[in-house]
């Protein structure tokens, strides 16, 4: 009797040992500009020669992404991002046709607003 109820409190406590936080742990830039730009390409139906362009420029600014968050810079992350977000815009929109861009700039715009930590960012109406 006691075997089994210190099997059944082992494996209680195993299934919370393993259910770790993966917060901090961040694809590497290579594979998230890929993933960025297959979904590119499936949405804004890519041809293979702006692939190869959008996957170059996904790549750079993933990279500046990545050593920027581990620098820690002075600026604030949000402006940091926008700096980012609107460099990157510019390139794409030399590479895209302007039906592509826009359609673009809607997919962005339509994506969860994200805190700092990863939190979704939701609006709230206040009432007064």
């Amino acid at each position: 009797m006691k075997f089994m109820l210190t099997m059944a409190l082992s494996a209680l406590m195993a299934g919370s040992a393993f259910a770790q936080s993966t917060k901090g742990v961040h694809a590497d830039p290579a594979s998230r500009a890929s993933q960025l730009t297959e979904r590119m390409a499936k949405e804004l139906s890519l041809t293979p020669e702006q692939a190869k362009q959008v996957e170059v420029i996904n790549l750079k600014y993933s990279e500046q992404a990545n050593a920027r968050a581990t620098e820690k810079s002075s600026m604030d992350p949000a402006t940091d991002h926008a700096t980012i977000r609107n460099s990157m815009n510019s390139e794409l929109k030399e590479v895209l046709t302007p039906d592509q861009y826009d359609q673009w700039l809607k997919a962005q715009s339509a994506q969860p607003k994200k805190a700092a930590d990863g939190r979704e960012i939701k609006n709230v109406n206040v009432v007064e």
